[in-house]
């Protein structure tokens, strides 16, 4: 009996100091934001996940096309809606397009059946590395141009931040231009 009282007593201090640090405290945000810091990639993936699939260490699929679509502003005021594709192929590969209106189901998988097996570098397709989820790449523009892609691997997804580094006249240098953040590609498995 006396068994059963202490484990009792213990469990409920383990509880009680439980609900002190969640609730009581601020030690859980602070340390989650701590963790943001340190974890990045991690971080990204626990907050963007649907579901308890904690797993992070997704694969980055070649089997099909990531597929976003974007509502814009242009510098006119004018709101456009942008259809971003990605295909990532087995040669480290990331072939990119940009349209106003969303592609065909028969064009992604044309276009899918091109990119699969191409190695070359041209202004759509360039390299991309690919560390434990973390992607990047980025294409080569106009002069020193550039589109940058940074994010993470999600289970059925990808979470991408586009930058543009450009020049800029106006303050006579390179300059960074942020056109989303934290974008959720949905992958479409092409058959």
């Amino acid at each position: 009996m006396l068994f059963f009282t202490i484990i009792g007593i213990l469990a409920i201090i383990i509880f009680c100091k439980f609900i002190y640090d969640t609730y009581l405290s601020e030690n859980t945000n602070k340390d989650w934001e701590q963790y943001k810091k340190t974890n990045p990639h991690e971080a990204r993936v626990i907050e963007n996940n649907k579901g308890l699939d904690f797993n992070t260490n997704h694969i980055l699929r070649t089997d099909g096309a990531y597929i976003y679509v974007h509502n814009a502003t242009t510098p006119y005021g004018e709101k456009i809606t942008l259809t971003y594709l990605l295909i990532f192929n087995k040669y480290n590969k990331v072939f990119t397009s940009c349209t106003e209106k969303m592609p065909s189901q028969e064009a992604i998988c044309n276009t899918w059946s091109e990119m699969a097996n191409f190695k070359e570098n041209d202004p759509e397709v360039t390299e991309y590395y690919n560390n434990q989820g973390e992607v990047s790449f980025y294409f080569n523009g106009h002069g020193n141009n550039k589109e940058i892609y940074t994010g993470s691997v999600l289970k059925n997804g990808l979470c991408l931040t586009h930058t543009s580094r450009f020049y800029s006249e106006m303050i006579d240098s390179q300059t960074n231009k942020l056109r989303f953040k934290g974008a959720h590609f949905n992958f479409l498995e092409i058959n």
